[in-house]
């Protein structure tokens, strides 16, 4: 694993607290650590580059938005693990799609406007691959925060 400059490590603390619903989010962080809002962006782009983070983004509550959600899973053939996850990815509401050992073997979310929409958007799934779709819907919502010590 590479290693990570002092200001790499601050700027990854930094953003494990969050980023302030401001116009200029970097430069607020760049005014806490004594840089500029382009060293934050360089920071950010090294370490992605780095393959030491993958994505930085928000997590979005659903829920609070109107709109509705679920965890799906299928058991696709090896031979086929990329075109259908290509194919998954294209549709706009996916929001996670990776393989799991065992069966089911993929696993993606799915979010929509309502359930009408969701479930339209699984019978296509099903449909192109001609692979059952497992529709596993939250019961309870778990709120997980996960800070590294960096």
């Amino acid at each position: 694993m590479s290693e990570m400059s002092i200001l790499e490590q601050k700027v990854l603390k930094e953003l494990q607290k969050g980023i302030e619903p401001v116009p200029h989010p970097y430069r607020t962080i760049a005014e806490k650590l004594n840089c500029t809002e382009d060293d934050i962006i360089k920071v950010l782009e090294d370490l992605m580059e780095r393959g030491l983070v993958r994505k930085y983004g928000a997590i979005i509550a659903p829920k609070k938005l109107g709109y509705v959600s679920t965890l799906a899973a299928m058991e696709v053939p090896n031979t086929k693990i990329e075109e259908v996850g290509q194919m998954i990815n294209s549709f706009q509401g996916v929001t996670h799609n990776y393989l799991r050992e065992g069966e089911p073997n993929l696993w993606f979310t799915l979010i929509e406007k309502d359930d009408v929409a969701l479930d339209e958007n699984l019978s296509q799934i099903t449909d192109r691959t001609g692979l059952k779709v497992i529709k596993l819907p939250a019961r309870r919502t778990y709120k997980i925060g996960v800070k590294f010590d960096i």
